[in-house]
């Protein structure tokens, strides 16, 4: 089963809607995010059974106007005539990349010809750099939604270890 194709008006309302999220994003206006709302907003009453419009409103209600519970409505809206009611990769949720670095010295210090004597200093996350877990993006949970819950990091924290070695 699909969904029927959006009319001209559909598609000119979500490319406006776009536009002004791209220069929302661009200059932070809360003004610009609030005319792409209700730009998807008339392409969604334009075709009611075209997803696109009603996901786009719904990140941008919950990510830069703060209203989570809009966004949830938005996103528990939409058509269950389309295959999938809840996109399986949101572009507008990352997380942030791993920073980790890890350092290690090494001396070598000769004792004989034949032997010497290998002192290390090695760190996991030299500089302690938190890797959080992601955000929560299921619209089953309203009150946590878009927001980071866990307090653990999902990486390693700073970690020092000190080795000494006798090669003969």
């Amino acid at each position: 089963m699909t969904a029927a194709k959006p009319s001209l008006s559909a598609k000119m309302h979500f490319a406006w809607g776009q536009s002004c999220a791209y220069w929302g994003n661009k200059t932070l206006s809360k003004t610009l995010y609030r005319w792409a709302v209700n730009a998807f907003t008339r392409a969604a009453a334009a075709a009611p059974d075209w997803p696109p419009p009603v996901l786009r409103r719904a990140v941008i209600r919950g990510r830069e106007l703060d209203d989570y519970a809009g966004a949830v409505r938005d996103l528990t809206a939409v058509p269950q005539s389309h295959l999938r009611t809840f996109p399986l990769r949101v572009s507008s949720v990352r997380r942030d990349y791993i920073k980790n670095v890890n350092l290690s010295l090494l001396k070598d210090i000769h004792v004989r010809e034949s032997m010497r004597v290998q002192l290390r200093f090695e760190t996991v996350n030299a500089f302690n750099e938190p890797y959080f877990i992601g955000p929560v993006v299921n619209p089953a949970t309203p009150a946590t939604f878009g927001q980071i819950v866990a307090g653990n990091q999902e990486n390693y924290a700073r970690r020092v270890q000190l080795g000494a070695k006798f090669i003969f």
